[in-house]
């Protein structure tokens, strides 16, 4: 997607247009089945490129210097967007040949004219361990179906993973950004930075609350604000929040309870801005899990 998108750059004078095209051919998916349910499903790591795509926006920043330090000229490929709500920046590393696959590259960053004086900073990273339900599956293939233990795990894996817990109300010194990070072979690292507002996400709204196959499904509607960082799913006791059941962030708007105790459960979620401000819990009544 990168390269695709710095040649349509390049030659945009040319009135050419390179567009990436998926290479799904049918074979494969970005879901792969959990249980006997086929409903109940896991996210595949490629699953996040789209993850990523909402962290994105829809125009170009300009790169100032280091431009001979990137794709095409090297393995490193990075391009930095923008949008009124926020400023996403991506690095990859795909090494060229078997002499690169262990360098890693150290880069010190600085994004200019940041356009708000407190912002939020949040660093996803996709990884042989973040992002990474195959080696929470122990990184193996296997046309068996995973026991319950690990199937929790997996679960938990597959979200987009933070690099580090996100930093709120960051003030931001002249317009500007600067970080230093290290990036290792095979890694997709990605900034969102977001303005400091107390506006809060809409409540989320219930699709359903299903039992099936001895597993619970939430599912409900998506948040449309481009400041939603995070949903959080609870457990709930007596109308009130018992336990946290989903990973920081969950940024899709459907979670399975795998395999819950029997019993009665009632579970509320709500939604979480890139700024810290929560949304009311909602819930849908309880199911019983038999």
């Amino acid at each position: 997607m990168i390269a695709y998108d710095a040649l349509g750059a390049r030659f945009s004078d040319a009135g050419l247009r390179f567009l990436a095209a998926s290479d799904f051919d049918g074979r494969r998916s970005i879901m792969a089945c959990a249980s006997a349910s086929m409903r109940d499903l896991f996210k595949v790591s490629v699953y996040n490129f789209y993850e990523v795509l909402r962290l994105l926006g829809e125009q170009h920043g300009t790169l100032l210097s280091g431009r001979k330090h990137c794709f095409p000229n090297s393995e490193l490929f990075h391009a930095v967007t923008v949008a009124p709500s926020h400023l996403g920046s991506i690095f990859c590393l795909h090494p060229r040949n078997s002499s690169d696959r262990l360098r890693a590259w150290s880069i010190d960053y600085r994004m200019m004219d940041v356009p708000w004086r407190r912002v939020n900073i949040a660093r996803f990273q996709i990884d042989r361990v973040r992002s990474n339900g195959y080696t929470a599956a122990g990184g193996a293939l296997s046309v068996a179906f995973p026991d319950v233990a690990a199937a929790r795990r997996i679960r938990l894996a597959q979200e987009l993973t933070e690099f580090a817990p996100i930093k709120r109300d960051m003030a931001v010194s002249h317009g500007e950004f600067r970080d230093t990070l290290t990036i290792d072979p095979f890694t997709v690292t990605v900034y969102w930075i977001t303005p400091v507002i107390p506006d809060s996400p809409a409540v989320p709204s219930w699709i359903e609350t299903t039992v099936e196959a001895g597993h619970v499904i939430l599912r409900w509607r998506p948040n449309l604000e481009p400041f939603l960082y995070s949903y959080e799913v609870y457990l709930l006791q007596n109308g009130e929040p018992a336990e946290l059941l989903s990973p920081i962030p969950l940024r899709s708007a459907m979670w399975v309870d795998t395999a819950p105790p029997k019993g009665v459960r009632s579970y509320g979620v709500r939604a979480v801005s890139a700024s810290g401000v929560f949304s009311t819990i909602v819930s849908r009544g309880a199911v019983i899990v038999d």
